[in-house]
């Protein structure tokens, strides 16, 4: 194989691949948006995140590949859901509209979106204590919705 086409194919290959493959397997239109993402392995420290993006890519950290696949799977969907989601350019507007956004509050509300819209999935594993949007809505405002009508209900800004 010559050099280039080498180094090209390095591009397809990274943490992330068996857990898009099961997601291209069990959920088709989901793996489709994992496959237009770009995924990129990253050093890190070794209690970093196993994975996270910045809107546009997703980063899969040493501690990835330690996962079982139920639960890399679930990680990517995740971040695949956040991506496809435009949550962090949402985040960048809501900034721009309101001024100061609280971060942490923010990225809590996103990911009960996210483990909400998944968590009824039995072919992926969500992180142990996932927050998710029905669980989040019951603490806060002490509201009992599933999570189906609350998903209906609710969008990041509210």
């Amino acid at each position: 194989m010559p050099p280039e086409a080498a180094a090209a194919g390095a591009v397809y290959r990274h943490r992330g691949t068996r857990a898009i493959q099961r997601m291209v397997e069990y959920a088709p239109a989901t793996g489709s948006l994992a496959l237009w993402m770009r995924h990129r392995d990253a050093d890190g420290p070794e209690g970093g995140p196993a994975a996270a993006n910045d809107g546009a890519t997703i980063r899969y950290g040493p501690r990835f590949e330690g996962l079982s696949l139920a639960r890399q799977t679930g990680l990517v969907a995740h971040q695949v859901l956040h991506v496809a989601l435009r949550h962090v350019p949402r985040c960048q507007e809501l900034r721009r509209q309101i001024g100061d956004v609280d971060h942490a509050l923010f990225n809590i509300c996103a990911d009960a979106i996210v483990n909400s819209a998944l968590g009824h999935l039995g072919w992926l594993e969500l992180e142990p204590g996932a927050v998710r949007l029905e669980e989040l809505l019951r603490q806060t405002l002490g509201t009992t919705q599933p999570a189906e009508t609350a998903l209906l209900e609710w969008d990041l800004e509210s």
